[in-house]
């Protein structure tokens, strides 16, 4: 359910989804807005008044949020432009073929290499590139995710059931109740130190299922200074994306 409220001059809109939880939660993204998440037993009247009282400081989400469009880096999906791989960039180099093989996307000496059929129209070109990579990120991001997961397995000891890279728009990873792990592609774009940080936390919540003082402990044993990556992630997650 869709709604708003009106504060200083300004409609903040929101959006209603109603949850088996024990208080109302609100949160502010780039992908869903103002999203109110509420128990059924929660009139609608009292989450305005929530909402209301939250309204100063979803105003200033809201513009963070705005501010991070404006950061957002725009791409061609063009020749030469650089795209970035752990914490670094790469360049793109395209291709022209005869016939109408599919397009293939690769990283090879450090760049990617995208082979594209001269039949797809000039106007199609970066759509086609774009999901060509998307591709190559994906079985990048498994192959490499796969390997330090495994590594810190071994070092810990601590096994998940399955890995499973996946596009997720809100989270950068989980760990099921069954011990299976899944991870943002969009991870393979961050620094390395980052990656493990993620990978840690997961494997992590393996032995704690919760962000308790223990589960913290258990991070911190492995990765020292995971506050730092942490920190980065928070402040620099939204540029992890094509």
């Amino acid at each position: 359910m869709q709604t708003f409220i009106e504060y200083q001059d300004k409609k903040i809109h929101y959006t209603i989804v109603r949850r088996k939880r024990k208080t109302v939660g609100i949160a502010v993204s780039l992908e869903k807005g103002v999203e109110v998440a509420a128990p059924k037993w929660v009139s609608l009247s009292q989450i305005k008044d929530i909402v209301n009282n939250k309204a100063p400081w979803i105003v200033s989400k809201l513009a963070l949020m705005d501010e991070i469009r404006c950061r957002t880096v725009h791409r061609e999906f063009a020749e030469g432009e650089l795209l970035p791989l752990l914490g670094g960039s790469c360049v793109l180099k395209i291709s022209r073929h005869l016939g109408r093989n599919a397009t293939k996307a690769s990283f090879e000496q450090g760049a990617f290499a995208v082979s594209i059929s001269e039949t797809i129209p000039q106007h199609e070109q970066a759509d086609t590139v774009k999901n060509a990579l998307l591709t190559c990120y994906k079985n990048i991001a498994s192959e490499y995710i796969n390997r330090r997961v495994i590594f810190y397995s071994q070092k810990t000891g601590l096994i998940p059931s399955t890995i499973r890279i996946k596009e997720q728009k809100t989270r950068w990873g989980s760990c099921s109740s069954s011990n299976a792990l899944n991870f943002n592609w969009k991870l393979i774009m961050a620094p390395e130190p980052v990656i493990d940080y993620v990978v840690v936390h997961e494997l992590s919540h393996i032995k704690v299922k919760n962000h308790s003082q223990d589960f913290w402990r258990v991070v911190e044993s492995i990765i020292p200074d995971y506050k730092k990556y942490r920190n980065w992630l928070k402040a620099n997650g939204h540029s992890l994306t094509l």
